[in-house]
């Protein structure tokens, strides 16, 4: 039904340079203290962690499961498992919790699109229609 594509270091170049350059910094210093093995470690784990804004993600809602695809793993979610959905900032967050909760974290989705609205509303509609 609904299918993007969101690279978050195409749409925010100044903070994607700032990014890689403080990657890069920090990788050097540990070549310069540590060697070449903890450098290439830096690296790696500074990449890691920041994949969502370095790499592409690729969303897809159709009327039975919303896909995530990342550069390392995809998740597909059942429209069944989804309880809440909530308007935030940059995005749509998706939980298998009726209420707010700590692991909220840990368990749901945070779906970043420019089309908030629109996607609020047909996760809203696909699950009525679902529950119907």
């Amino acid at each position: 039904m609904m299918e993007w594509k969101i690279w978050l270091l195409k749409k925010h170049k100044l903070k994607g340079i700032f990014a890689i350059s403080v990657i890069l910094i920090f990788s050097f210093l540990a070549f310069i203290g540590f060697g070449s093995f903890y450098s290439f470690l830096s690296l790696i784990v500074f990449t890691f962690s920041l994949n969502n804004f370095l790499f592409p993600i690729k969303y897809k809602i159709n009327s039975d499961k919303i896909i995530v695809e990342k550069i390392f793993w995809t998740r597909e979610v059942p429209i069944k498992w989804i309880k809440r959905v909530e308007k935030i900032k940059g995005g749509v967050f998706i939980s298998p919790f009726k209420k707010r909760k700590f692991l909220d974290n840990f368990r749901g989705i945070m779906i970043i699109t420019d089309e908030r609205d629109k996607v609020y509303e047909l996760i809203k509609k696909i699950r009525k229609s679902e529950n119907n």
